[in-house]
């Protein structure tokens, strides 16, 4: 079993706390799903499904990707076309996916870069990352008590200018950002900005 194995096999539903922010951000992505259009999406990292609920709502055909064999199956039992892969190597066309979209994925590695450019291959319009803020005062609480109480994977303390310039350099212009109330998460919408 590999440690994400782990950790979802124990996650069932999130927090009170997660579900506060996941409402939060949710609202932020209604507002963001109601400006673009977009008709297929794929949802990088899915683990228990909960962005994958939200978006099966909003756009006509929706795919999660996840490397955890227990997050896939149970994100299969809910009803959702899910698919077991590496997200350094998925196995889509290039410009694939309208939109792809991912929720606290990138922080959870020392190079995030093989991610980055992945999903910028497999998109053909949009990135959309919601991103812990750990710069924030209330990322910071969240940080410490995730990473030194050992609940969960551990992060790096990346600052969300980094995922920026990332994305920028594989031709993803940042169009929208919106922390949340709390500015425990930050959701960033990118653009490509290479002809089709």
């Amino acid at each position: 079993m590999n440690e994400w194995d782990d950790v979802w096999s124990k996650v069932e539903k999130p927090t009170f706390i997660g579900r506060s922010s996941m409402k939060r951000v949710f609202n932020i992505l209604e507002g963001i799903l109601s400006t673009i259009s977009v008709q297929t999406a794929l949802d990088v990292g899915c683990g228990g499904g909960f962005a994958l609920e939200f978006l099966n709502k909003r756009i006509p055909h929706v795919v999660g990707i996840d490397f955890s064999r227990v997050a896939v199956k149970r994100c299969k039992n809910k009803g959702f076309s899910v698919i077991q892969m590496d997200a350094r190597e998925m196995s889509f066309k290039n410009k694939e996916a309208d939109l792809i979209f991912s929720w606290g994925l990138l922080e959870h590695f020392s190079d995030f870069t093989p991610f980055v450019e992945e999903m910028g291959r497999v998109s053909r319009r949009y990135v959309v990352l919601v991103q812990p803020n750990v710069h924030s005062f209330y990322g910071k609480m969240l940080f410490f008590f995730t990473n030194i109480l050992g609940r969960g994977v551990s992060e790096y303390p990346y600052h969300i200018e980094d995922f920026v310039e990332a994305f920028e350099e594989q031709q993803f212009k940042l169009i929208y950002r919106k922390g949340t109330t709390l500015k425990e998460f930050e959701v960033l919408v990118f653009e490509n900005s290479e002809k089709p």
